[in-house]
């Protein structure tokens, strides 16, 4: 009868494309199999197709699909993962015709789950095979007898083919039931034998790595054709087999996304109703991510390093990327991902680490990163409008940037002390840790209130990108005169003796100081600063006596080193002797005579031209030397 399977290991790939064409079903559909989460639906056809059944909770409402790709006329489709004490009406065809189905005869009753009891009704048949009206009597009796309750299972005793045992003499003596209940047969002198189930032994692999399946079966029928299918138990459509029709033996592989313990299902089926199957556990491991932190990197202290890194993982895990830039096992909080970055504080070498997680295990990546001496400032300014400078680094016109003659930093960022409204129109750095500043509209800035004409003094806690401290008032405008909206201060250098020179907006009108313009810069001499501010005014630089005479030669930004050259930017283009630029360049002067009589002669280059780094639309708003 059946005799028993072994395994041996083996790996066939097959590929049936499925072959669209008409089709009439000539037997079935009937129902075999029946557990609480699984049927297997059989039906056979005129024509080679391949195989479809959809099922669903009611007719017209079949929105479940099994799909098998191979071309046959012995269809034999498992349907999985069912609920247990279901009805699920069906359908069979192929993935372009539905051949029987999707009306109220056709339906299944699974199994209730194991250990539940529940009233079944099994019919137990023999000698049908005849279909005459003997058989027929039995068949309308039991009609009778069952009225509307379902029939659980059909089991056929035997000889149900007469008289010749073949396909064409088998006569079901209900054809209804066998839509509507699992039918059993066993062998009698004139069945077909039944393929015995294969006993799969538990099989082992990786997670993303191909998994290789084989086992033998038996049937004493050596004239039969085999097919088989896999139930792979991970959701993934159930997969045709490659059978060895000489050797009886079964083989298939498939790929795991995703680590775990599953249960494989084989089924095979003789082409004449025989059929059986087996069950097997697939142990798949984990694979550990694969990580690379990228680099090496160099940079420049002070100034934001990007890091990236890679990771890949075989499986389905979700990855976690976690960045430590001291490689001293504490990893930032917030540097996570595959993108992160960081400022150094300090030249030199570092080990960076990027680690990476899957849902089981974490791997360790190292890199390098240099980070070299910043070169020493050149030049801090501020810009009329938001820009974002070669590099990549993004600013305000309320904050502060520092030049080194190639780069960019930020030295203050306005936004992170409530001067995201406000813009900056001069300032100058008084210690380390002290900065003066104006701003071009009037306001409350931490507490105290200004206008256009004050300075503010801000103390800083910290400065860059992460910019805190307080402010309070340094120098009071109104109280020395400057009133009028021609007198907003658009330029501002304290000397080392604590002088102060400003330029204005427009023509300043104060005592000491007779016909003063927007393109001259006034000395104060303080003898109180403060909410009090008093002291002395006269004229310093007179920027008509060396050139500066349209309206667009007004000076906006200005400061002076310490050889007293004054370094001069205006609202517009300038022109002078020996020079000529636009209102984003830094020009210098080199004075011989200062005050109401100003003489000298300018530098024949830029000090900075802002066009170099993409400041043509821009505007230099205010300036400072170290």
């Amino acid at each position: 009868m059946i005799r028993n399977a072994f395994v041996r290991a083996a790996l066939v790939v097959m590929s049936l494309a499925p072959i669209a064409q008409a089709a009439t079903v000539t037997r079935g559909p009937y129902l075999q199999l029946g557990t609480d989460t699984s049927i297997v639906v059989r039906w056979r056809t005129d024509t080679a197709t391949n195989s479809r059944v959809s099922y669903g909770s009611a007719p017209g409402s079949l929105g479940s699909v099994v799909d098998l790709a191979a071309s046959t006329t012995e269809h034999e489709v498992a349907v999985t993962g069912l609920s247990a004490g279901t009805v699920y009406y069906y359908s069979v065809g192929s993935t372009t015709q539905t051949l029987a189905g999707n009306d109220a005869n056709h339906f299944f009753l699974t199994a209730p789950a194991p250990g539940t009891p529940k009233p079944t009704r099994v019919w137990v048949l023999g000698d049908s095979g005849t279909a005459d009206s003997s058989a027929q009597a039995v068949r309308n009796a039991y009609y009778s007898f069952t009225g509307g309750r379902h029939t659980d299972l059909w089991l056929m005793l035997g000889d149900n083919a007469y008289s010749s045992g073949t396909t064409a003499s088998t006569r079901p003596p209900c054809s209804t039931c066998t839509r509507r209940c699992c039918e059993s047969r066993c062998c009698g002198r004139r069945s077909a034998t039944t393929t015995a189930a294969p006993p799969t032994p538990d099989i082992g692999g990786a997670e993303g790595a191909s998994v290789a399946l084989s086992a033998t079966f038996g049937d004493p029928d050596a004239s039969d054709v085999h097919t088989a299918t896999v139930a792979w138990g991970d959701g993934s459509p159930v997969q045709a087999a490659t059978v060895n029709q000489d050797g009886d033996s079964v083989a298939a592989a498939h790929v795991y996304a995703d680590d775990g313990v599953y249960t494989v299902t084989v089924t095979v089926s003789d082409g004449r109703g025989g059929m059986g199957q087996g069950a097997a556990s697939a142990t798949i491991d984990n694979v550990p991510p694969t990580a690379s932190a990228g680099g090496p990197y160099s940079g420049v202290e002070g100034s934001p390093i990007t890091f990236t890194g890679t990771a890949s993982d075989p499986g389905a895990d979700t990855l976690m990327l976690e960045w430590d830039f001291d490689y001293d096992g504490n990893f930032q909080v917030g540097a996570t991902g595959a993108t992160a970055q960081r400022v150094y504080a300090l030249d030199g070498a570092y080990t960076v680490a990027l680690r990476v997680t899957d849902d089981h295990v974490s791997v360790l990546a190292t890199t390098t990163v240099t980070v070299t001496d910043r070169p020493p400032v050149l030049l801090y300014l501020s810009l009329g409008s938001s820009a974002t400078l070669p590099g990549g680094l993004s600013v305000a016109n309320e904050d502060i940037l520092a030049f080194d003659g190639s780069a960019f930093s930020l030295y203050f960022d306005g936004s992170d002390v409530g001067l995201s409204s406000f813009t900056i129109d001069a300032f100058t750095i008084m210690s380390p840790a002290e900065i003066l500043l104006s701003f071009t509209s009037s306001g409350t800035v931490g507490g105290v209130s200004m206008d256009d004409s004050d300075v503010l003094k801000f103390t800083a806690t910290s400065l860059g990108s992460n910019t805190a401290g307080t402010f309070s008032m340094y120098f009071d405008g109104s109280d020395v005169g400057l009133t009028s909206s021609d007198e907003d201060i658009d330029a501002i250098e304290r000397l080392s003796d604590g002088r102060l020179l400003v330029s204005t907006t427009g023509s300043p009108s104060v005592t000491g100081v007779s016909s003063a313009a927007d393109e001259d810069l006034l000395e104060f001499t303080p003898t109180s600063l403060g909410a009090t501010t008093a002291g002395s005014w006269r004229l310093y630089f007179d920027g008509s006596d060396v050139g500066l005479t349209s309206s667009d030669e007004d000076v906006d930004a200005g400061a002076v080193d310490a050889a007293e050259r004054i370094y001069l930017s205006t609202t517009g283009s300038f022109a002078v002797t020996g020079i000529s630029g636009a209102d984003e360049d830094v020009f210098v002067f080199v004075p011989t005579l200062l005050g109401s009589t100003t003489q000298g002669t300018f530098l024949g280059s830029l000090f900075f031209d802002g066009s170099a780094f993409g400041l043509s639309g821009n505007d230099v708003y205010a300036i400072d030397l170290p």
